[in-house]
């Protein structure tokens, strides 16, 4: 074989094994060529050793190497330095296919960052590497910076630790559960839109705490949950006693307002509750079985208003800029014993409405369920006036084209069916009522009938009474003719 010639390059990296330990390998590359300069390709056998002088000594490491793989020239190979402290200046001798290359190698400040891992003090550990005063201080295992900011990615640090990129400043947190490739772990920082980040790559959660335990979790799914690791919802709070959202307006006349559920204030069991922290009142109440009550936690129908100082209110709004109803207004009185109210306020309160029900169509009842009409009424209606409107009226009786009956012919009607003609029966009254608009008229055409009776009759008695005048005056001459 042609003589080797030297080694061009020696390049020394570390490999640290674990987390918190001392680097364990020195990874050592080198060119070997032989007498023409020409990089050799193939296999040697190797052996390094570590001296604590440039010259002489005695070797304080040698490890040997039987086939080191070169490839035009270029090796590489792990040499194990756990045996050494670092605590003193070495020197690599490589010896080459039993021929020792000279001079031998000293190591540079690389090296010595293993002594910064558990040196006595972080000066010597500065020393080590070639350097003069340190402001880094070790104790026992840890190690911290002195005075000063530290700075990477800029010469000036404004805090204690700057990151700073011209793109993204980001830190990135592995171990073994997440992986360690550069799509693992959780990264904080900036991104290059310059809005923070705190993200996780993996399917894991977000875990916040204090006290050394967890108060809020944002799960992989976007889901967050408070007290609760498993938010089942984009917000989820859970708590074993009273869990509540409280929002407060910081303002001078702001107020402060509680979700619970299952708090105090005696709800029911899985009630949700809107509680007016300010003024000390339940403001909504979600009950168990859906039934909602407002100014109530314990709401009995589907919808139950109360108000404890005044009378319990509705209003059913409208925007009345352009003239329309702006509200309909439902509320209690006051007193004891008193009554409902139902009102229409138009024009943006500057005047009253109407009220219409059914107004596209159906049946409204009062005291009945089964309306058989526009209005069912089951018991007594109490009016100071009531205006029916009718197509027509019994004026026609005084036509004269109509056709009275006689007296006779009444009273035949009368003997016969027991009731006046056109007028309806008892029996046909009790199964369907009365029509008022039309009995009213009916009523009225046989008002309308008597008068012309009366007008007959009082005809006839005129009549009459001038042929008993006129008999009375006969006699009389007759008797003047008789005392004659």
């Amino acid at each position: 074989m042609k003589q080797i010639l030297l080694v061009l390059l020696a390049t020394l990296l570390f490999c640290s094994l674990g987390m918190g330990q001392i680097p364990q390998l020195m990874s050592h590359q080198g060119y070997v060529a032989d007498s023409t300069g020409t990089g050799i390709t193939g296999t040697l056998p190797m052996t390094f050793r570590m001296f604590n002088d440039s010259t002489g000594g005695s070797a304080t490491l040698t490890q040997s190497f039987p086939s080191v793989t070169l490839t035009k020239g270029v090796f590489s190979v792990n040499i194990d330095v756990s045996s050494l402290s670092f605590t003193s200046q070495y020197w690599l001798e490589t010896e080459v296919n039993s021929q020792t290359l000279a001079p031998r190698t000293r190591l540079t400040s690389a090296p010595y960052s293993l002594r910064s891992l558990v040196a006595d003090t972080a000066d010597y550990a500065h020393a080590a590497a070639g350097g003069g005063g340190s402001q880094w201080t070790s104790s026992g295992s840890n190690i911290y910076y002195n005075t000063g900011n530290v700075g990477i990615g800029t010469t000036s640090p404004n805090s204690l630790l700057e990151i700073s990129s011209s793109a993204s400043s980001l830190m990135r947190f592995t171990n073994d559960a997440t992986g360690h490739t550069a799509s693992d772990g959780l990264r904080v920082g900036i991104d290059t839109d310059g809005d923070a980040l705190f993200q996780t790559y993996e399917g894991n959660s977000l875990k916040f705490g204090t006290g050394n335990t967890e108060r809020m979790r944002i799960f992989y799914d976007g889901n967050v949950g408070i007290g609760t690791a498993a938010p089942s919802q984009k917000l989820h709070v859970s708590s074993e006693i009273n869990p509540a959202i409280v929002l407060q307006n910081t303002s001078p006349n702001g107020k402060q307002w509680t979700i619970y559920s299952n708090g105090d204030f005696s709800i029911a069991p899985g009630t949700l509750n809107f509680y007016n922290t300010t003024e000390l009142r339940s403001v909504l109440t979600l009950g168990v079985g859906g039934n909602v009550g407002i100014g109530t936690i314990s709401p009995s129908a589907t919808l139950h208003v109360a108000n404890s100082s005044s009378p319990a209110a509705i209003t059913l709004g409208v925007n009345g800029s352009t003239g329309g109803y702006t509200a309909l207004g439902i509320s209690l009185s006051a007193v004891s014993g008193g009554y409902a109210s139902l009102q229409v306020v138009a024009s943006a309160g500057s005047s009253l409405g109407n009220l219409i029900l059914n107004g596209g169509g159906g049946n409204v009842g009062i005291g009945t369920t089964n309306p058989q009409s526009k209005l069912a009424v089951n018991g007594t209606i109490t009016a100071k006036q009531v205006d029916v409107t009718l197509s027509g009226w019994s004026d026609f009786v005084f036509d004269d084209d109509y056709k009275l009956l006689s007296l006779e012919k009444v009273e035949e009607h009368i003997k016969q069916f027991k009731h006046l003609p056109d007028v309806p029966s008892e029996k046909e009254v009790l199964r369907k009522g009365v029509d008022l608009g039309k009995m009213q008229s009916t009523l009225l055409q046989k008002i309308e009938e008597l008068t012309l009776y009366a007008i007959a009759q009082h005809k006839l008695i005129e009549k009459q009474a001038a042929v008993i005048k006129a008999v009375q005056q006969r006699m009389v001459e007759l008797e003047r003719w008789d005392d004659k």
